[in-house]
């Protein structure tokens, strides 16, 4: 936690949200939980991509927020250059036009190897 908190204080955003995650999956204490939930808030909301991977994931599965599929399409749909979230929108608007074209963005961002890293709020090793 402690590296996390000196990134984050030198204003990196993705750092935040890890930190978030921790506050959230560590020790279960209601303040830390809701603390982490902010942390990811304002990391997407500054643009992070993992956070708003993260903020997306909050919302879909009702972790520390009430469950809103509206609000993690958004969230989700800001984290688009992390390519298994192309996976995510094309399985979660499945059989739209939309949903297509993420299945398409994803089908092509898995041939070229993407270099970005996909996080998992809720199941990912450390």
């Amino acid at each position: 936690m402690e590296y996390y908190q000196k990134a984050m204080q030198k204003e990196n955003l993705d750092a935040m949200a890890k930190l978030g995650k921790l506050h959230i999956v560590g020790p279960r204490n209601l303040r830390r939980i809701q603390y982490g939930v902010s942390l990811i808030l304002k990391s997407a909301e500054a643009n992070s991509s993992v956070g708003a991977q993260m903020a997306g994931e909050l919302y879909a599965n009702g972790q520390g927020v009430r469950m809103n599929r509206g609000e993690a399409i958004k969230w989700y749909k800001r984290a688009v250059d992390i390519c298994v979230v192309n996976n995510i929108l094309a399985k979660a608007l499945r059989g739209s036009d939309e949903g297509k074209e993420y299945a398409d963005a994803y089908s092509n961002c898995t041939k070229k190897a993407s270099t970005k890293r996909e996080y998992h709020l809720l199941f990912e090793k450390f």
